[in-house]
């Protein structure tokens, strides 16, 4: 069982590095399943981002004794990585599966109905892909631009609403 009270500092990525981190262990160590209660429902500082986070990844606040509010009993077992935080939302974990299997399954009939367009589709499939490749770095590179612009609008707000800004 794994119990989490406050990350400092911790950023977006802590909580798929402490999944990761604790996956390992648990496997290390011959464990079967891991639970999660986070107890960040009622903190000074609230961070609005992880509550979105942990309820788009099935947590729900309940009542606990002894305890009070927190996001309780979250397990996910080890031999199962639909449930876990590298993967998504749990209802979403098999879709890119789906995707490969649903092309797969469009090539064969396309192949028992025109044998030759499928063969043709197969060897074209890498050159359309190289092709294409310019376009989405330069797609990351806009992203990546837009991303800094939208920092720079945003640091005034960003510094006006710090904690340690004068009164």
């Amino acid at each position: 069982m794994i119990e989490l009270a406050q990350i400092e500092g911790g950023g977006d990525g802590v909580l798929v590095s402490l999944a990761s981190l604790s996956r390992r262990y648990a496997k290390m160590h011959g464990l079967v399943a891991v639970e999660w209660i986070v107890h960040a429902v009622s903190c000074a500082k609230p961070n609005l981002k992880l509550r979105r986070v942990l309820e788009g990844r099935g947590f729900i606040v309940k009542q606990i004794e002894g305890v009070g509010e927190a996001y309780p009993s979250h397990r996910y077992s080890l031999g199962r990585p639909d449930a876990s935080w590298n993967s998504g939302k749990p209802q979403d974990v098999s879709k890119p599966r789906r995707d490969v299997m649903a092309a797969f399954f469009l090539w064969c009939i396309l192949f028992v109905l025109c044998w030759p367009i499928a063969i043709l589709a197969l060897i074209a499939y890498p050159f359309v892909w190289l092709l294409l490749l310019p376009f989405r770095i330069i797609g990351i590179a806009v992203h990546g631009v837009l991303a800094l612009v939208w920092a720079l609008v945003m640091l005034p707000v960003r510094l006006l609403s710090a904690p340690f800004r004068l009164a």
